[in-house]
């Protein structure tokens, strides 16, 4: 009977002749595994498996920690002394964009801030990052965008470095470092039938169809501006989720589908300008602005500090509507949420709708039940 290491040699050795044969994948593990020459040590690397170029660069990474791990054995074995490898956080961050920013959720938003941080720090050591460099990069960044998207981007820059442990640096500078303080705004304001009415009542063929795909397809503004026609099939509309690039499809309502075939044609875009070789779609300022002259002439309160609405209280509105007419699993289909948790953020019950609930529990159904059915005789 063949022992468990014998095993995980054979495993080992069924891979390709020019890979490590000490790295090997299982089939209940997302994860490179790795097992210790001259142990009965098996665990995993950390470095998720991924497929296609992203398998190559991580089966390369697992690689290499398997032989840093070999190597610590090895200096342990002999004590000889320990020295960190050298390397620029710029390698450091293509390393981490390849190999573990698309396993990620988010990964676009985390591929993009890592870029940032990458042309920053660029040719920099890693070991010589401390928490001061950082306390630097975070004032002078804090100069250019606001201080939520430093404390953002520091949410990627500390989990980033802890990847770099031990191989590369003893600690997490980042550990010392604390996030900005930033004023908590004033709760989403949802939009009442009131206030809808008076919107719609004064909107242009466009501004109709912008309010009503924030509110009844619940899109967010830069799905919006970017919606072409060839998205539009009619019966629901083609989105792709812009923070995890999942695509989703969205129902279109009776008014929603009139105040698309309203808006005027043009472009490619159904909020766009045709230029002289291109099409471009609605600028984000543009956007701002159109939705807040609509305000203005509708006479709503928009901002979220004046405690009114923004054009993201549509999406809450309408999430927080469909939830008490239709089950949640379909609104997050709706809204391209990937799961209960995401949206609960947009749901917003009152008191009513609580009062609703409890006195539900004790209701009974005013239909007659129909009779249980009886097996026929044998």
């Amino acid at each position: 009977m063949r022992s468990a290491s014998s095993k995980d040699s054979s495993i080992a050795c069924s891979l390709s002749g020019s890979l490590t044969m000490a790295v090997y994948a299982r089939k209940d593990s997302p994860f490179w595994w790795m097992v210790l020459e001259g142990t009965k040590v098996r665990k995993s690397t950390g470095v998720p498996i991924g497929t296609g170029y992203q398998r190559r660069e991580s089966r390369r990474a697992a690689d290499e920690i398997y032989h840093a791990a070999q190597g610590d054995l090895a200096r342990g074995a002999y004590r000889l002394p320990v020295s960190t490898p050298a390397i620029t956080f710029r390698a450091f961050a293509q390393w981490y964009a390849v190999t573990i920013a698309p396993q990620m959720r988010g990964k676009r938003r985390v591929e993009s801030i890592v870029r940032h941080l990458q042309s920053h720090f660029g040719d920099t050591p890693l070991a010589a990052l401390d928490a001061a460099r950082i306390e630097e990069w975070k004032a002078a960044r804090a100069l250019d965008v606001a201080k939520a998207t430093v404390n953002r981007e520091l949410d990627v820059l500390k989990p980033m470095l802890r990847k770099a442990i031990p191989k590369y640096l003893d600690a997490n500078p980042t550990d010392a470092v604390k996030r900005y303080r930033t004023p908590k705004f004033p709760p989403i304001t949802l939009l009442t039938y009131a206030d809808e009415d008076k919107l719609l009542n004064v909107a242009t063929a466009e501004a109709r169809a912008l309010v009503l795909l924030g509110l009844d397809a619940l899109l967010r503004l830069g799905d919006v501006r970017t919606l072409k026609r060839e998205h539009d099939r009619g019966g629901h509309l083609e989105i792709v989720d812009p923070k995890t690039g999942v695509p989703y499809t969205v129902p279109v309502s009776s008014r929603l589908r009139l105040a698309l075939d309203a808006v005027p044609k043009g472009s490619v875009y159904y909020f766009g300008r045709r230029y002289a070789k291109r099409d471009a779609p609605m600028g984000e300022g543009t956007a701002f602005d159109l939705f807040a002259d609509l305000c203005a002439l509708a006479g709503v309160v928009r901002g979220r500090k004046a405690g009114g609405i923004t054009f993201h209280s549509l999406r809450h509105t309408g999430a927080s509507r469909a939830t008490r007419v239709t089950k949640l699993t379909a609104v997050m289909k709706m809204g391209g949420w990937q799961s209960l948790r995401q949206l609960a953020r947009y749901d917003h019950p009152d008191d009513p709708d609580m009062i609703r609930g409890v006195e539900g529990i004790g209701s009974r159904p005013t239909h007659a039940e129909s009779p249980p059915k009886q097996k026929p005789p044998i």
